[in-house]
């Protein structure tokens, strides 16, 4: 699977670099929060960095290969399990995760000028990730977190949604908005699912602010 993917990626860059030949070096900060079984609001905002090379930026529609290396975590000290006491199932009530998300990105410029752009993006990619508890053990090995027979992988797909606003100076460096919804194909972030009591998958919000590098080649 990561071979199709780095595959996909590769297409998707030379494509786009043999289109344009003004590109952006995106690299920034990332704010990100969780939503799950130990989390039902965005509400515990972690750091991490962004990065993104970006294609065909004065166009109506352009591309983007984007990088977010971050962390996630949620606690519920009264949650609600399906477990019965005999089972002896003990779900954990904290995690903490750390990732590095890989995708691309088409976006869609709905207000374009000469300086500043606003749009919408979609991508696809891939998440890799590793939850682990308290002591700083991974979760995955711990199997008596989960139902019986209920495995945690840790790469999942991902669809990320975007809204955000670009401003370029006379000189062509920029400056950078994002707000991404990763659309994790996972509910495993924080290592619950069948035990837990919120329905639907985990998810990760995402705040990217970035300092915009023209390059050319």
């Amino acid at each position: 699977m990561r071979i199709i993917f780095l595959l996909f990626l590769l297409m998707s860059f030379n494509s786009a670099v043999a289109q344009d030949t003004l590109k952006w070096l995106s690299a920034g900060f990332n704010t990100q929060a969780y939503k799950g079984d130990l989390g039902d609001k965005y509400s515990k905002w972690t750091g991490g960095l962004y990065t993104s090379l970006q294609f065909k930026t004065q166009k109506k529609w352009n591309g983007s290969v984007n990088l977010i290396i971050g962390n996630v975590t949620g606690q519920d000290l009264n949650p609600v399990f399906n477990v019965s006491p005999e089972s002896g199932r003990q779900p954990n009530t904290y995690f903490s995760n750390s990732f590095v998300a890989a995708y691309y990105q088409v976006h869609w410029n709905v207000y374009l000028r000469s300086r500043l752009r606003v749009f919408l993006g979609q991508g696809i990619g891939l998440m890799r990730y590793n939850a682990k508890d308290e002591q700083g053990v991974s979760l995955a090995n711990q199997t008596n977190t989960r139902a019986a027979n209920e495995s945690a992988g840790n790469i999942a797909l991902l669809l990320p949604t975007s809204i955000g606003t670009a401003y370029r100076f006379k000189n062509n460096f920029g400056v950078s908005y994002k707000f991404t919804l990763l659309n994790t194909a996972t509910d495993y972030l924080d290592n619950i699912s069948q035990l837990g009591g919120v329905t639907g998958g985990d998810n990760v919000l995402a705040h990217q602010v970035s300092l915009l590098v023209p390059i050319y080649f």
